[in-house]
């Protein structure tokens, strides 16, 4: 791995001094045309912008009016138009490019600020190629002139090293891609296993809801029930002591002049067992008792004869 590294770094330094030495401006001047190319030689992808500029030369006052520019580019043997500028208009480009922008600039009656460039970032081999610069205008006297030159654009010779540098580029980028792909799938995986875990225990948190509110719903029937039993009772209770009041009143002398009362409760397995004893004794009838005893909701009265 070490010398891997060591190979790419001189490979990278190689590189970068053929780039320095490839990446230069060529400029053909004429005293009437300038055709300027920047860089004249290019290597694919990693030249950063390949801008050609075409405008009148220093000689400008060879022009008393510059009212057409044009850039070309042979393709196939034919001249292609790339870009024209008209006096007092915008620039205009006929290639499809989203890497190429025109600019440009032309003021009637003002030669030296005749001006028409293209800039392509990212240039491939498709860019380079013979462009041509043309100017229509005036001369000094007034009579029709054309001007026009050329300047070649070619790839480096060194750009197969390029190539085989993109090579290794991509390819440790392809294995950078591929561990990081790898990685994805495995945080994937344990972050699907985390979401199935929590949603089994939301299920779970779900049930155990439910069946406390069953519990609270169990509890409260139970207290409603144990309510209506002690409200059973005590009516029932009512009633024994409403009868006892009745026999004393239809017995004022010889029949219960006293009566004991002995109440009692106590819980079953099949509920709460009320049970009340009434007793009273005289010389004439002896000892009569009243008992009655209630497991809710029924009551029962036994030893009571005189109870209809």
């Amino acid at each position: 791995m070490k010398e891997t590294g060591m190979q790419r770094i001189k490979m990278e330094n190689l590189f970068l001094a053929v780039v320095a030495i490839c990446l230069l401006p060529h400029s053909l001047h004429a005293a009437d045309i300038q055709l300027t190319a920047d860089p004249l030689q290019l290597i694919p992808v990693l030249a950063p912008s390949l801008t050609v500029t075409c405008q009148p030369g220093p000689a400008v006052d060879n022009y008393r009016e510059v009212y057409y520019l044009q850039l070309t580019k042979e393709e196939r043997g034919e001249q292609q138009a790339v870009a024209s500028l008209r006096a007092g208009q915008a620039p205009a480009q006929y290639v499809a490019d989203p890497n190429m922008i025109t600019s440009g600039r032309l003021v009637e009656g003002s030669p030296s600020t005749a001006r028409l460039e293209i800039s392509v970032h990212n240039p491939t081999a498709q860019h380079a190629g013979l462009y041509r610069c043309e100017i229509e205008g005036l001369g000094p006297d007034g009579e029709e002139v054309y001007k026009s030159a050329v300047v070649n654009v070619t790839v480096h010779p060194q750009s197969e090293v390029a190539n085989l540098f993109l090579k290794v580029i991509v390819s440790t980028l392809r294995e950078e891609t591929e561990a990081i792909q790898q990685q994805t799938t495995q945080v994937l995986a344990a972050t699907q296993q985390l979401e199935n875990e929590i949603a089994a225990k939301r299920r779970e948190l779900e049930k155990r809801k439910v069946d406390l509110q069953n519990l609270r719903n169990q509890v409260e029937a139970i207290r409603a029930k144990v309510s209506q039993e002690e409200a059973a009772l005590n009516a029932t209770a009512e009633d024994l002591l409403f009868r006892a009041e009745n026999l004393s009143l239809r017995y004022p002398a010889s029949g219960w002049p006293s009566v004991s009362r002995s109440e009692q409760r106590r819980t079953t397995g099949q509920g709460c067992k009320y049970s009340l004893k009434l007793s009273s004794s005289t010389k004439e009838t002896g000892t009569t008792s009243l008992q009655a005893s209630s497991r809710l909701p029924y009551m029962e009265c036994t030893s009571c004869p005189l109870v209809s």
